[in-house]
């Protein structure tokens, strides 16, 4: 049995240091490096050593068109590097809520419009590239 359960209730997450919390149905950073394979002739299996970060972040938003929510923030960064922060909760950053911050991620594109009758609109986003920090202190 676990010991501990995240429920997300209050996380924070900011794009280009504007709050969109209030819109994000879904996120997901992930931290990788490129795997760079080492083998020799003399290997009898492959082995790997690290290669450059190879990061990226998916966030599901619920779409609206209001300044300071996802179009009017996120149009404008098509094509550009930004910086996204995820934390787990409200707060000061700590070891237990540790903000994840990816700097320099570039946004190729964005839906600007995905709608179904009687249903609620949302996009996804996908940004490349950046590199990998994590906050535990501050704000």
């Amino acid at each position: 049995m676990p010991t501990a359960i995240f429920v997300p209730r209050t996380s924070v997450v900011t794009v280009n240091s504007v709050d969109l919390s209030d819109q994000v149905q879904s996120a997901t950073l992930r931290y990788e490096v490129d795997a760079l394979v080492t083998d020799t002739i003399a290997s009898s299996a492959h082995t790997f050593g690290q290669g450059l970060e190879n990061n990226s972040c998916s966030i599901t938003f619920m779409m609206s068109y209001a300044s300071s929510e996802p179009y009017a923030t996120l149009k404008s960064l098509i094509g550009t590097t930004t910086t996204i922060s995820i934390k787990p909760a409200a707060g000061s950053a700590s070891a237990t809520n540790p903000t994840q911050v990816l700097t320099g991620a570039f946004l190729p594109g964005i839906d600007v419009y995905n709608a179904s009758a009687g249903e609620l609109s949302t996009i996804t986003c996908e940004w490349v590239g950046g590199t990998y920090s994590e906050v535990t202190t501050g704000a």
